[in-house]
């Protein structure tokens, strides 16, 4: 009986040693079933990457732009300019930047960085620790903002974000040194209400018929221009008598070519310039006869200070857009770098808009 239940016991004891290891084969089984299931993963994932930081895309001078940069600018381009599939699907149709436009504009304005970096080093132009920190806490929030599979799939790291940052500071701050002198004089601003008696035959759409040549406008008979000009004259004297302007062009149903403009004195048409120079609010010209209508000018309103700020603003921006042009131009010269890309490989040709708008409409 004691021998029995010792072999009992013992195979009992050799049963639980036997689950035992096949519990441990079967964990180490799958232990290692997951590890190349993870490896495989990764491997996949790393194809889509494909190391975009060491993808070149195109030369400025002797550096290198790869992918990842084109990658952050095009898809900063895509949220910033609102695109999106459809946009990009009627570009031809509504007249709106194609895709090849959007991508070409990106390149530009990388080369320009790039340049502007170059000088700006030559200059001596730098950061403050100030700015660096600013740099450094954009980096971070945008990377914050940004879906982390976007990121990862266009090779966007927190480091090429802060690079790219610190180029455009400083080409900024270089920009800033070129139009920092540029002098905009003070400019008077009116608000003035043309009133037009075409002598031409107008259209629907208040545009001129023109000629079979496609230039030429159709001009009205002599008993009708004559009538015209009659109108005109009745109208010049109902305007002396303090009636509204706006509402006399309705009464001759000449408003829909008729109407407010209102500019910097010296930015009308020459036809225009003895008038807004020399008319005092209230104030009308006489009737003014040119080849295509009689007109007749008034002062709506004088030097309206806050909008004339608001265009002197607009007017120094295109002065300062015009001054940074034409150095960068310089500049490309200077290093003998060509304004065109000089593209290294085919990565270039492979570039869709539509893989950033996709990822970004998801």
């Amino acid at each position: 009986m004691k021998n029995n239940r010792k072999n009992t016991s013992k195979s009992n004891m050799n049963k639980k040693a036997n689950r035992l290891h096949s519990r441990r084969l079967l964990y180490g089984t799958l232990i290692v079933l997951l590890a190349v299931i993870v490896a495989v993963i990764v491997r996949t994932v790393s194809k889509s990457n494909r190391g975009s930081d060491q993808i070149p895309v195109f030369r400025v001078g002797e550096e290198t732009v790869f992918l990842d940069e084109v990658n952050l600018y095009l898809l900063q381009n895509v949220v910033n300019a609102g695109v999106t599939k459809d946009t990009l699907d009627q570009a031809m149709q509504t007249g709106e930047k194609t895709e090849e436009e959007y991508i070409n504009d990106v390149f530009r304005a990388i080369m320009d960085l790039k340049v502007e970096n170059i000088v700006a080093a030559e200059k001596g132009i730098s950061l403050t620790e100030d700015e660096k920190e600013n740099i450094e806490k954009k980096a971070f929030d945008y990377i914050g903002s940004v879906d982390g599979h976007i990121l990862y799939k266009f090779g966007i790291t927190q480091e090429l974000v802060a690079k790219t940052y610190t180029e455009q500071y400083l080409a900024k701050k270089l920009e800033d040194s070129v139009t920092e002198d540029i002098d905009v004089e003070e400019q008077r601003y009116c608000t003035i209400y043309k009133l037009y008696f075409p002598k031409v035959e107008m259209d629907e759409n208040g545009d001129y018929v023109r000629a079979e040549d496609g230039k030429t406008p159709v001009m009205l008979s002599d008993d009708t221009i004559a009538e015209v000009k009659k109108n005109a004259e009745d109208a010049y004297e109902k305007i002396l008598a303090g009636e509204d302007i706006a509402e006399i062009a309705k009464e001759y149903q000449v408003d829909m070519y008729s109407g407010e403009e209102s500019n910097l004195t010296n930015s009308f048409e020459e036809t225009f310039i003895p008038y807004v120079q020399t008319l005092k609010e209230g104030e009308c010209s006489p009737i003014i006869e040119l080849s295509s209508c009689y007109l007749i000018v008034k002062m709506m309103e004088w030097n309206n200070e806050e909008i004339a700020n608001q265009i002197l603003g607009y007017y120094r921006d295109d002065l300062e857009k015009e001054a940074a042009g034409e150095k960068k131009t310089e500049w490309y010269d200077e290093m003998g770098i060509s304004q065109n890309p000089d593209f290294v490989g085919n990565a270039w040709k492979e570039i869709s808009l539509y893989d950033y708008v996709q990822d970004v409409e998801e």
